[in-house]
């Protein structure tokens, strides 16, 4: 009888382990997102839900790919617009989980590209938030461009400084910005389609001059800066978006928006740095760094 036992028990643990394995969305969930983002984040509310279209598992890599194409159109907030289109499949951090100012956050993200053509990306982005943990504004984001007229084909890291946020009558459910923005290089996109990269991330979100962000790509440090980071007044704190969010001018042809795939192995957040990022990066500090 125990034997019967034993084996009627693992016939279920099986069962339920390849049924995981059937279900993209649960195995994102469970299996690529980790530590704090596992608990954290949810699908955010204008991304596309045809996951059966959108996400699949690949076995082989171990990794949750992602794939957008203009006949699945976007969310009527990204869609409707009268300037650019714009479609989505994102997490995003809950709003009641929302990182305050003043705390550092550690982050770890591997992916892979296949970038389709005539349009640009969002694959990770930091968003300014107010007090409750409403979303206001973009802050930080690693993105691409395949649009011939902004600097084709290559991966880009921006990061901007927010100094007002508006709406306009013409598209009153999109935000508009008055901002500063700074653009750093990471490499040609044939780069990131080849192979995995792994981005790690130090992030102290202020107002004030103790504000911090390194990114290692590849464990190469590749981008720091200190001081202020989260200027606008209304401020609260930050929330972190995962995922592929694509757009365009609407003046181009719905034949010239080609397809994209985002693969995503791994994605940690953590307050504990030496949970997702080595000794030897938690303990740098710039020697060039001003008080």
């Amino acid at each position: 009888m125990k034997n019967l036992l034993t084996i009627f028990i693992l016939t279920l643990f099986s069962c339920n382990i390849s049924y995981s394995k059937d279900n993209p969305l649960k195995i994102f969930k469970k299996e690529i997102l980790g530590d704090d983002a596992k608990k954290e984040m949810a699908l955010a509310y204008d991304s596309l839900t045809k996951h059966k279209e959108i996400l699949n598992y690949n076995k082989d890599e171990e990794a949750i790919e992602i794939t957008l194409d203009y006949s699945m159109k976007g969310h009527s907030e990204d869609w409707d617009l009268s300037d650019d289109q714009a479609q989505r499949w994102e997490f995003v951090t809950k709003k009641k989980n929302y990182h305050k100012l003043g705390k550092e956050i550690y982050l770890k993200y591997t992916f892979k590209l296949n970038a389709g053509k005539n349009h640009s990306a969002n694959i990770w982005q930091v968003v300014g938030t107010e007090y409750d943990g409403n979303i206001i504004y973009p802050s930080m984001q690693i993105m691409y461009t395949t649009d011939e007229d902004d600097q084709p084909n290559r991966m880009q890291f921006l990061f901007k400084q927010i100094e007002e946020v508006y709406w306009t009558d013409v598209d009153p459910v999109a935000n508009r910005f008055r901002q500063k923005i700074y653009k750093f290089d990471l490499g040609s996109l044939t780069a990131f389609k080849k192979e995995y990269s792994t981005a790690l991330f130090k992030i102290k979100p202020s107002k004030k001059e103790d504000g911090e962000f390194i990114m290692w790509l590849n464990n190469e440090r590749v981008i720091e800066f200190y001081g202020p980071n989260m200027i606008l007044d209304k401020t609260g704190g930050i929330a972190f978006k995962i995922g592929l969010y694509r757009y365009w001018n609407t003046s181009k042809g719905p034949d010239l928006i080609k397809p994209s795939t985002l693969s995503i192995k791994e994605y940690i957040i953590s307050k504990n740095c030496e949970k997702i990022i080595d000794k030897e990066k938690c303990d740098y500090e710039s020697k060039d760094k001003i008080a």
